[in-house]
């Protein structure tokens, strides 16, 4: 019986730094997408580094920055360590751009 309650008591856990990652990975997402915009508009910095930039202060490295007019989209990844199990990898998207120009 304590086996069993053990395996369940590390399955909850890893889940729940799993969750925890995934919703870092969002808020970094977002932030870096709101900090290229910014800079798209204010023509100070180069988009996708302040993107960078912003991800790496929230823990996250930027996967991708795409450009489309107006509109920027980031992915950022952030490492998930998972004990035993290894190194996994929490991502999230985000786009940030003008309200009239939202789909």
């Amino acid at each position: 019986m304590a086996v069993i309650l053990s395996v369940v008591s590390v399955a909850v856990v890893l889940l729940a730094v799993a969750q925890a990652a995934r919703h870092r990975a969002d808020s970094a997402a977002d932030l870096a997408a709101l900090a290229a915009a910014q800079a798209l508009v204010d023509g100070t910095e180069v988009p996708c580094e302040a993107a960078g930039g912003n991800a790496a202060v929230n823990g996250a490295q930027l996967a991708s920055c795409v450009i489309d007019g107006e509109v920027v989209t980031v992915s950022v990844s952030i490492d998930v360590r998972l004990g035993r199990f290894g190194l996994g990898e929490a991502t999230a998207t985000a786009r940030a751009g003008p309200v009239d120009l939202a789909p």
